[in-house]
């Protein structure tokens, strides 16, 4: 598919082509931005490589995955560059799902005759699969749903949230949980809350590759005028 942006990642043109791939038609997609539908994970270095193409005058190629209309991630190859006559970015994007599928059957082709690595192989990408497809229902639910915040025990919703996390965290990475006994209830929005905690953690997961510690921890916090000073959004707090 074809699009054209502003500098600020606003679409400006969708080709009909997108429709198959994206899952919304260009009426759709024209006036948003195309941050909302690159997942979360793939969003910085994507921004990184347009800043390149166009600070740089040159074209660059980087992949992303689109987050289509029914949830599900499409891998797509883009190619992007910036024309200073029309102040806009041009992008083609192409999918990447089939080219996908046949990479992972070539995998699996090499370590047929290994029985070990075959069986490891498997396993690997069961793994990889539950994790992306919880990643994927969780944050496609989030999106869906308008917030409806209410009175949540967060250490509660802590204790269940790291039990969804293990899968998309994979075992390299050990989980350390320290609450407060005393911990107040929050006024949240606890799938939202949920939501955010699982972008956390994977961002924390990529953070380590070579493995390492994530910790879960709730405390009680007053927030003063000094502090609600800083984040004029915040009301300080009155005791």
């Amino acid at each position: 598919m074809i699009l054209t942006t502003d500098h600020a990642g606003n679409i400006l043109r969708v080709s009909p082509s997108c429709e198959p791939i994206a899952g919304y038609s260009p009426k759709e997609l024209v006036g948003r931005n195309g941050a909302e539908f690159v997942y979360s994970d793939d969003l910085e270095a994507a921004r990184a490589e347009i800043r390149i193409a166009r600070r740089g005058q040159q074209r660059r190629n980087f992949e992303t995955r689109w987050v289509h209309r029914d949830g599900r991630l499409v891998p797509l190859a883009w190619s992007c560059v910036w024309s200073d006559s029309e102040q806009c970015h041009f992008l083609i994007g192409r999918d990447m799902t089939e080219s996908k599928k046949a990479e992972d059957s070539i995998l699996a082709d090499g370590v047929a005759d290994k029985p070990q690595l075959s069986e490891a192989t498997k396993l690997i990408a069961a793994a990889a699969r539950r994790g992306a497809e919880l990643t994927r229902r969780l944050l496609a639910f989030a999106r869906k749903q308008p917030l409806e915040p209410r009175e949540t025990d967060i250490n509660a919703l802590i204790i269940n949230a790291q039990k969804l996390f293990r899968p998309s965290l994979g075992e390299h990475l050990e989980i350390e949980v320290c609450l407060d006994e005393n911990a107040w209830p929050a006024l949240v929005d606890p799938t939202q809350l949920t939501t955010a905690l699982l972008n956390l953690a994977v961002n924390a997961r990529d953070a380590m590759p070579k493995g390492g510690k994530l910790t879960l921890e709730t405390r009680n916090v007053v927030l003063d005028e000094t502090y609600s000073r800083a984040y004029t959004e915040l009301v300080p707090a009155t005791m």
